[in-house]
Parts: structure tokens; C-alpha cells; sequence
């Protein structure tokens, strides 16, 4: 009896404890008037909360504006069954006073999309604030309004989708980032213009027709081995020997275990795709598609035999292959290599979609495979020399693609041999739209070569050695402008080589990447192509340096070499800048905001007028000076590392002291007093 008491005793204690936690996740104050209780604030561990219906014998009525913005590990909201004023749905939170208003968001939110129902009128101030997980958010029509600071202190890396509907917007959605958030809407829409005028980044949405199929499809042209006897000896390849690059596609090299007698080597890659094998009742992972049979391309320097088992080590189909290849081994859980030489292997679950001329190929919702809720992929096989693959595409449309690499990892545009490429899809949103997609599958031909300098281009675009000529002069422009003044005039510049491929127009490792709208040479895309020289220049350093530094700088040195050819186009100074972007805590910490809470729109804004800030202040030749900084410290740290890969960003306050050794030691805030406060 005292045992069963003490038992019962623990209990009631430990229920009281949980009890007491739960009550203490929360705070509260009581409103003005006496009548009921405000959240002020949250337990910042809380994983979820769960808003009463009354507290101290009140009703709980109102949260608080930045309540919940410090929840990072928040996954999910809860009521209780008499609360009158709010509600979740789908772990978010609601009410429906005076309309239905989404209140709160979860900072932790399990996954990364999110769509508001469709009833949705109303997002209220600090909603998503602190949101550090979402990437794709979606409202829909009928929505009306956002509430102040909807998106502050947000720490996620988000496409935002807004209706036409949407009329009312707050005040300092964007402050305090520490993420990048991008909005997307209809270029008529009210909220376009509103931040196109406020600094918010945000894309136009357009009505793209579907695109047709023009590149031919192939099959895997195999010869059967069903005749060639596997040899009686098996060498099984242990799991942590394959290299999986991604999350489905493992490649191995085969060349150190081949050549050691009469053998099979055997990989077993049921357990790398475990998620998606079925178990021995064909069920597999809640939401995921069962994987096929094994699949990929492949090298070998003489004959090989490929054979594919099942589950229970019975042989599905056999393969004969030479040189390059593509191989196909329905129903098949482990593969089986005897034979060959030099033979490299990239495998993945899922038939791909084999290329067999130049053109496009449309995407098709149906054909991708459903890895998980947030992800479809498929995967294409692009025969050299239709390296050159690029988007024809809506750019609001999320997909993710893994350079082409051949089996054996190298880029398809240095390889003479067969490339596989993935396509993923993560929003599911905009999966019913994919067919707006189309891969552009190409020739990647040489146009113009000089010994620092190379232009290719894909054949589709027709381009001359003319065009590669104007390219080179606008480099040399670049070079002459920045040698000295803003580039260190003793230091080596890479190798720069420009693609017109079709992709949107990046740089990186001296690689530029340009899309159909720079191909064709005119005064409107020169400042665009000094843009992207300028960043290839500064990639000599080899180091990251923060975004609002690298682009500023572009944009400042791209106008300086249209000045020299007689260039001018559209000017900073000619649109100004909304200062009202920073917050009060950008502008008492400016660094910090210019290194980590910058978004996509203020990269290139702030960054262009705190660069000529500096020129203005300390000379033109300034920047050649912290940039000599930055080399040094580049080298400071290659030196101190065992892997170098490019990369490696230059730390924040290494970057700091570049500038302000050249500068002046509150340059950053500086700034904001004789900048920004004079606005």
C-alpha cells in the first residue's frame, strides 16, 4: 500500500511539473482595461505552444507583436478547445477577428513550403518574424493585406508568391534580415510597385506558353549478356567505399578491385535508397515513389559485363558495354561488374530521360519521381557534345539542377563522355506548371580565344567571332579600369572565359555565365557584361567576400568602363534609394547589416553606395588598397588550410579590418552618418 501512495505521489509531482512547464512557456499581461490577457512572450525553447483559453480566469484575448519572434525551436501552435479567439490549422495560427487573419507562423516550421488558405484575408504584424525555414511561400487570391514587420528578423531564404488582391502593406516587412526574401507577383500588381518603390525585392510572375519538344529521345542500346556464365567467385564492395553525390546518384570507380582474377564485383544499393525499397510486402516510405531498378552511365577501357539481382540475389538482366554507355537494369537491387578495365559506374534508382540530339525537352509533372512531400526529381542523360544545358524557363520557377558530370564526377563540357544531370522540383505549388519548363540541350562551341580570354557560346544563338571580339575589348576595358585604382595593378588576373548557355548570368571562378538576353552585343548589355568581368577579375582572390561587397563593387567599376566607352546607362543617383530599409538596428550596427542581414535588392544598392562612399571619401584608389588587403588575407588563410577549394569565404571581421586598415575604423558607421542621416 505505502508503495502503490508513493508511486501515485511521483506521479501527481511529475504531472504537476509538466503542468507547470507548460503554463511557464508562455507569458502574459493583463490589457489596460482589466478584461482578459496578452502573450508578451514564449519560453524560447518551446517546441510547441498551445495558446489557452484563459489565464488566471480571463480570457487570453491578443499576442503581442514580437511574442514569438525569438522561438526558434517553435514547430507548431495549438489552442485549447474553449479558445474564443484564436484557432490553428495546420500547426499555424488564426483567428477570424474581425477576418480571418493569419496571426502567427512557426519559426521552426517542419517544412519548407507553406500555402495559406485559400479563405486567407489578412497576414498580421510580425507574422512570420524570426521564420528561419520556409523557402517557398505561397497566398492566395482574396488576400488584402499584410501587417507591419511581416517578415522581420526572418533567418530563412524564401520565394514569396502574392496575389493581385493584395492591396494593404505595412510598414518594414524586410527588417533585420538575416536571411534573403524575394516577393514574386503580377508586374500590375499593387504590391510590385509598392517594392519596387520601397528597395523589396521582388520578380514579375508572367503567363509563359508551354514549350514544345524539339531534341529527340534515345533508349539504352545494350547487347544482352544472358549467355556469358558470371564468374564463380563474388567480391562484395562495401557501402562506405561508393561516392553519392547528392542524395540519389553514387558512383564508384572500379578500377583498384578490377583485374584481381576471375571475379564479380557486386554492389548491394538497396540500403543507399533505403527510404524508397520496398520491404519484402512492396511497401515503401510514406510519400515516396518505389525505386525501379538501378540506372545510369557508365566508362569502360574494354568489354564488361553488367548484371542486375533482386532482392534474393536472382539475376534480372545482364548487360554487355564498351567505352561509353548507358545502362538499364529494371528490377534490379544489386549490380554485378566482371570483366573490363578503367571501368567508372554512376548509378541512381529512376530511368532517366536519354538525350539524343540538340533542342528541348519539355519537363512533365507526371514522368518525375516523388522522392519526398517537398521533392520530385528526374534525371537526364546528355550525350557529348550537347554539354551546353539550360533553362528556357519562367526564372520565378523553382527547380534545382546539378551540373552535368560524366561518371566519373568530371563537367560535362570537359568530358568526351556521357553526363547525367538531375532535375528537382521543391515546390509543390508550382508543380502544375512545370510544363512552362523546357531543358535546352546544346553544342557548347568555341567562338573567340586569346591567351587570357575565352568566349563559347551554345550553337543555338548563331554567335561570330565578332561578338567574342567586342566581349575580350570590354574585358580589357574592365582591366584597364580597375588596374591600380581599384584592382592591385601587380597581381595576375585568372583566365576569364564567358558562356552563353542560356542560364541567368552569374560568375563564378572566372566563369561567366550569360542568358539569351545578353547574347547579342549592344551599349544596353555592356554595363551588364563589365558587371560580371568585374566579378571574374576579383575571383583571382580565390575567397568569398561578402554579397553587398562583390556586387556594390560591380555596379560601381561596370559604370565606370561605359564612361570610358562613351556609355551611360540608367544611374543610382538618378533613382535614389529608400533608406528607410535599415532598421534603427541596421543603422546603430551598419556592418552587420552590410555582411549578414543585406537582401537581394540591397546587395547591389546599399553595396554601390557605400563602395562610392568610400571612393568619394578616401580616393578612387582606395579600393585597390582594401582589395590588396583581401588578397593578403586570402593567402593568410590558404595557408592555413589543408583543403582550399574555391569557396571559402573570408571571415567577417578579416573583411572588416581589410577595409578599415585602408579606410578609417568606424568607416561602416560613418556611412550612415554621412550618408544615410543626410537623407
Amino acid at each position: 500500500m505505502k508503495r502503490i501512495s508513493l508511486f501515485l505521489l511521483v506521479l501527481v509531482c511529475a504531472l504537476f511539473t509538466a503542468a507547470c512547464a507548460l503554463a511557464d512557456s508562455l507569458i502574459y499581461a493583463l490589457l489596460e482595461d482589466g478584461s482578459g490577457y496578452e502573450i508578451t512572450g514564449c519560453n524560447t525553447s518551446a517546441r510547441t505552444v498551445t495558446i489557452p483559453a484563459r489565464y488566471r480566469g480571463l480570457p487570453v484575448v491578443s499576442v503581442a507583436g514580437e511574442a514569438f519572434l525569438h522561438c526558434d525551436a517553435l514547430t507548431e501552435f495549438r489552442t485549447d478547445r474553449n479558445q474564443a479567439t484564436f484557432y490553428a490549422e495546420d500547426g499555424v495560427l488564426f483567428t477570424d477577428q474581425p477576418v480571418k487573419t493569419l496571426v502567427r507562423f512557426p519559426n521552426a516550421y517542419p517544412r519548407n513550403y507553406y500555402q495559406a488558405p485559400a479563405d486567407t484575408v489578412a497576414v498580421g504584424p510580425w507574422a512570420f518574424a524570426g521564420q528561419g525555414t520556409l523557402a517557398y511561400l505561397h497566398f492566395q487570391e482574396g488576400l488584402k493585406s499584410f501587417g507591419d514587420h511581416m517578415m522581420d528578423s526572418v533567418k530563412c531564404w524564401a520565394m514569396i508568391f502574392v496575389p493581385d488582391s493584395l492591396k494593404e502593406i505595412g510598414n518594414n516587412l524586410l527588417q533585420n534580415q538575416e536571411g534573403s526574401v524575394s516577393f514574386y507577383g503580377s508586374e500590375d500588381s499593387a504590391f510590385c510597385r509598392f517594392a519596387w518603390d520601397n528597395s523589396i525585392p521582388c520578380g514579375v510572375v508572367m503567363d509563359w506558353e508551354p514549350r514544345e519538344r524539339t531534341a529527340a529521345l534515345a533508349e539504352a542500346d545494350l547487347t544482352d549478356a544472358e549467355n556469358i556464365p558470371a564468374p564463380r567467385k563474388r567480391v562484395n564492395i562495401p557501402g562506405s567505399e561508393y561516392w553519392e553525390r547528392y542524395d540519389l546518384s553514387i558512383t564508384y570507380d572500379f578500377s583498384a578491385r578490377q583485374g584481381q582474377g576471375d571475379a564479380e564485383l557486386r554492389m548491394d544499393l538497396s540500403r543507399a535508397w533505403k527510404a524508397i525499397t520496398p520491404d519484402g510486402r512492396g511497401r515503401v516510405a510514406e510519400g515516396m515513389d518505389p525505386r525501379t531498378g538501378l540506372y545510369g552511365i557508365g566508362f569502360t577501357a574494354e568489354e564488361t559485363v553488367l548484371r542486375g539481382y533482386d532482392r534474393k540475389g536472382k539475376l534480372t538482366g545482364t548487360r554487355v558495354v564498351n567505352g561509353d554507355f548507358v545502362f538499364s537494369l529494371p528490377d534490379a537491387y544489386s549490380i554485378g561488374v566482371s570483366g573490363g578495365r578503367d571501368t567508372v559506374l554512376t548509378v541512381v534508382p529512376y530511368q532517366p530521360v536519354i538525350t539524343a540530339s540538340a533542342g528541348k525537352i519539355p519537363l512533365d509533372p507526371e514522368e518525375f519521381h516523388y522522392i519526398s512531400e517537398d521533392n520530385r526529381v528526374q534525371y537526364f542523360v546528355v550525350p557529348f557534345p550537347f554539354a551546353s544545358v539550360s533553362f528556357d524557363y519562367p526564372y520565378y520557377m523553382n527547380t534545382f539542377s546539378g551540373v552535368p558530370c560524366d561518371a566519373a564526377g568530371n563537367a560535362a563540357e570537359n568530358s568526351p563522355h556521357y553526363a547525367l544531370m538531375r532535375i528537382s522540383f521543391c515546390d509543390p505549388y508550382l508543380l502544375d506548371r512545370a510544363n512552362l519548363i523546357a531543358l535546352d540541350f546544346d553544342h557548347l562551341d568555341t567562338v573567340y580565344e586569346t591567351e587570357g580570354f575565352t568566349c563559347t557560346a551554345a550553337s543555338r544563338f548563331n554567335l561570330d567571332e565578332e561578338f567574342g571580339k567586342s566581349l575580350a575589348g570590354v574585358l580589357e576595358k574592365v582591366k584597364a579600369v580597375m588596374s591600380g585604382t581599384y584592382y592591385p595593378a601587380d597581381k595576375e588576373i585568372n583566365h576569364v572565359t564567358v558562356r552563353v548557355s542560356g542560364e541567368y548570368p552569374t560568375s563564378f571562378e572566372s566563369l561567366i555565365t550569360l542568358d539569351s538576353g545578353l547574347a547579342e552585343y549592344n551599349e544596353e548589355n555592356v554595363v551588364s557584361f563589365a558587371h560580371e568581368m568585374t566579378h571574374a577579375v576579383d575571383q583571382t582572390v580565390g575567397r568569398d567576400m561578402p554579397s553587398t561587397w562583390m556586387e556594390g563593387r560591380a555596379e560601381y567599376i561596370s559604370r565606370k568602363v561605359c564612361d570610358t566607352m562613351g556609355i551611360h546607362p540608367w544611374s543610382y543617383e538618378d533613382y535614389g534609394f529608400n533608406w528607410s530599409v535599415l532598421s534603427e538596428e541596421d543603422r546603430a550596427d551598419f556592418f552587420l547589416y552590410y555582411t549578414e542581414h543585406a537582401n537581394n535588392e540591397t546587395y547591389y544598392s546599399v553595396g554601390y553606395f557605400f563602395f562610392k562612399y568610400l571612393c568619394d571619401t578616401y580616393g578612387e584608389d582606395v579600393s585597390a588598397k582594401i582589395m590588396r588587403n583581401l588578397f593578403e588575407a586570402a593567402e593568410a588563410q590558404a595557408e592555413s588550410e589543408t583543403d582550399t577549394d574555391y569557396g571559402y569565404q573570408i571571415p567577417n571581421d578579416v573583411f572588416k579590418k581589410c577595409v578599415t586598415d585602408a579606410t578609417d575604423p568606424d568607416v561602416f558607421q560613418n556611412f550612415i552618418r554621412d550618408v544615410v542621416e543626410k537623407k
